[in-house]
């Protein structure tokens, strides 16, 4: 029998071309869930990969085309880039499920990504929001700034990362309660790519262990 909620294409091999030479391609890889509660669900990942199709047709291909005007009169390599939105489920029960989708461009002069978590109730089909993981009125952002600043001591101490050097004030200006998503471990958070550390890092992620007093924990559903 099929999974009612799986990962499927919502664009498969898209390519936009410019004088019939093909300049971009387009993969989107989201969830689909077959259940009389989906309807907000599928609606919200369909706006999802219909607003990443229009950002690549009037952002990205009128970027690609210039370059590929001025690789004809350079004669340079053309440009071949590519541009995927995939989802992955990080945790998942039959009541809750999680999942963090990446926007990653590459083929460009630098590869690009992009990131968002999504975390939903599934008996009724309706997202959650990080207060949702606490108690009432718990200080959660003040603990989460203070554990990410810990962390980054840690790792920069042991010479595995690197970070800005004003990053504690980063931190802060650049936390958004909507970036974060659930594993096993725990509830995961992150900062867009170039806002507390150099390109080279990736997507600086800082993960809070469950505690059932304390939260974050996994609601009761």
């Amino acid at each position: 029998m099929p999974d009612p909620l799986r990962l499927q294409p919502y664009i498969a091999d898209s390519t936009l071309c410019v004088d019939e030479i093909p300049l971009l391609t387009l993969d989107a890889l989201l969830p689909h869930w077959e259940d009389q509660h989906s309807r907000r669900f599928n609606r919200y990942y369909r706006a999802l990969a219909d607003a990443f199709d229009r950002a690549c047709r009037i952002q990205l291909l009128p970027q690609a085309e210039a370059l590929y005007r001025q690789a004809l009169t350079d004669a340079a390599p053309l440009p071949q880039w590519h541009a995927v939105l995939r989802a992955r489920f990080t945790y998942r029960t039959d009541s809750l499920v999680s999942l963090c989708t990446d926007t990653v461009l590459t083929g460009t002069p630098y590869r690009q990504i992009f990131r968002r978590g999504d975390t939903w109730e599934l008996h009724h089909g309706l997202p959650l929001a990080l207060p949702d993981f606490f108690p009432p009125r718990a200080p959660y952002r003040r603990r989460m700034l203070r554990d990410a600043e810990a962390q980054i001591e840690a790792e920069q101490a042991q010479g595995i990362s690197l970070y800005h050097a004003d990053h504690p004030q980063l931190l802060r200006r650049y936390f958004h309660p909507h970036r974060f998503y659930l594993t096993e471990e725990g509830l995961c958070f992150f900062y867009p790519a170039c806002t507390i550390a150099p390109a080279a890092e990736g997507i600086p992620t800082f993960c809070l262990p469950y505690d059932a007093q304390k939260g974050p924990f996994l609601p009761k559903i």
